[in-house]
């Protein structure tokens, strides 16, 4: 998260801590949104995207949590049973275009289940100094295996007119550019994950439609 602001930063911190050390048994389910408290006071406005458009909610900027952990479970090759693409394409996870996961309480979440035999323990780790964060879900190897094809790209369209909106923190005369003008696509990213034995435990497409 190289040239995040305080508010972002100090967001990612805390949702990372709040998740910190969760274990996670043979079997069940790993809920981002339920595992977060986000009516704590340590979270700060932050910007976000709401109806389509950038706006300052509290805890703007943890989808860097959530998409961590979401790349983390998926390479682990658990079972991925909620994931929400953004609505845009976002500069930060656009190494791997639709492979992003957002949240935002109370309605979007994201989730995994450890289909394994074994608990899983979920370790983080902030290094503010270097602006990164690195998630390991930690258990008993099961010999599964992952294999990517893709992102592919289709259907990639110009992005449309400015948006203007008044702000009331600047000075008169003056404008402020938050963001610029990203064009949508459409995104399909698969995912094959096999048990030790070569079997195929789970066949996944993940589609993001970039707006």
């Amino acid at each position: 998260y190289k040239g995040a602001g305080v508010a972002k930063r100090t967001n990612i911190a805390r949702a990372g801590a709040m998740i910190d050390g969760t274990i996670i048994p043979a079997g069940s389910e790993f809920s981002f949104l339920a595992s977060s408290n986000f009516a704590d006071t340590d979270f700060v406005e932050g910007y976000g995207i709401i109806n389509g458009q950038l706006a300052k909610i509290v805890g703007g900027g943890l989808c860097q949590v959530s998409t961590t952990l979401f790349r983390t479970a998926s390479n682990g090759g658990f079972e991925i049973t909620q994931r929400v693409p953004h609505t845009f394409v976002v500069t930060t996870y656009e190494d791997i275009l639709g492979f992003d996961a957002t949240v935002l309480d109370p309605t979007v979440d994201f989730r995994f289940r450890n289909d394994s035999a074994n608990i899983l323990l979920l370790v983080v780790r902030n290094n503010p100094a270097e602006s990164s964060i690195t998630m390991e879900l930690w258990g008993v190897p099961d010999g599964r295996t992952v294999t990517y094809d893709g992102p592919y790209v289709t259907n990639v369209t110009k992005p449309g007119l400015p948006i203007w909106q008044y702000d009331n923190t600047l000075r008169r005369g003056t404008t402020r550019q938050l963001v610029s003008g990203r064009g949508g696509m459409n995104v399909s990213y698969m995912r094959k994950v096999f048990a030790a034995d070569g079997h195929l435990l789970h066949d996944d497409t993940y589609l993001t439609n970039y707006a």
